[in-house]
């Protein structure tokens, strides 16, 4: 279906043919500065009108509990089962899906380490891991690459403390083909909310993909895993579910490619630009 801008009318037709509507987080609902104006507003029609409202979100930097105390912080209602976190589909689809009963080795953040505790998966921990010694020092000699034969997978999320020991670390093991490789998603940037943007997990995973010459299997926007997680909880219909999200390569893609309809906002990464340089490419095919 071509990209076509929303007016009033079709904007209603459109909520009228969904029954459900999966809403993408950062930068659709909130900010780090704060909600989006009129977001709370809108959610509560959604769900007055009977539709039923689901929120999935690429990050991974927070468990599902935090999240779920950022949207009552933001005055904004969502039950637990609502909100769906790469950080709890990472550590479910290492427990249930791999039966991976092995320690994770983790590039990521307290809320990934959360969600695997959660599970009954022991990681190792979260923080900054720098080489020993000296910089004059031949970094052969300083970086760690002994093997954990505890260790049963890497999981690569984002990482404020990526370091060469971490990735070194975590490609010394990727070397058994036999460790899991995952990673929560591969988002290249994050939207601050001002016109400015910090790199997104995508450069960390990047990182230990070209290092240990593997893919990982992806739990965020637009793969497979993500739309299982969701499924496994509510009984959604794709053809009549609405995707709404400001970036085209995770939460349109991710609609588009599992049989949703889709909605892209302007409030976050895509603009209006990349919205027109796409609808013209759909003309051409």
């Amino acid at each position: 279906m071509p990209l076509a801008r929303l007016s009033k009318q079709a904007g209603k037709d459109l909520i009228a043919s969904v029954t459900a509507v999966l809403f993408d987080c950062d930068g659709v609902i909130w900010h780090p500065q704060g909600p989006i104006d009129g977001a709370a507003q809108l959610l509560e029609s959604l769900r007055n009108m009977g539709k039923k409202v689901i929120f999935v979100t690429n990050n991974n930097t927070k468990s599902i509990t935090q999240l779920g105390e950022k949207f009552k912080k933001f005055g904004i209602k969502a039950e637990e089962d609502e909100i769906f976190g790469t950080a709890r589909v990472a550590a479910v689809y290492l427990k249930h899906v791999l039966k991976c009963d092995k320690k994770t080795y983790l590039i990521g953040s307290q809320g990934i380490a959360e969600e695997l505790h959660n599970v009954g998966i022991e990681s190792t921990p979260v923080g900054p891991c720098i080489l020993p010694g000296e910089n004059s020092e031949e970094i052969a000699k300083r970086v760690d690459l002994r093997i954990d034969k505890d260790i049963g997978a890497v999981l690569v999320g984002f990482d404020e403390h990526i370091s060469f020991q971490k990735i070194a670390f975590a490609m010394t093991h990727l070397k058994n083909p036999e460790t899991h490789f995952i990673a929560t998603n591969t988002d290249g940037q994050f939207p601050m909310g001002d016109g400015t943007y910090i790199p997104g997990t995508g450069v960390m995973v990047k990182a230990v993909m070209t290092a240990s010459e593997r893919d990982p299997i992806i739990m965020g926007k637009p793969e497979q895993p993500m739309l299982d997680a969701i499924r496994a909880i509510h009984d959604i219909e794709p053809s009549r579910t609405l995707m709404v999200g400001d970036r085209l390569d995770t939460d349109i893609a991710f609609g588009r490619r599992w049989g949703m309809k889709t909605l892209a906002v302007l409030s976050g990464v895509a603009s209006l630009e990349q919205l027109e340089k796409v609808q013209s490419e759909d003309k051409e095919h």
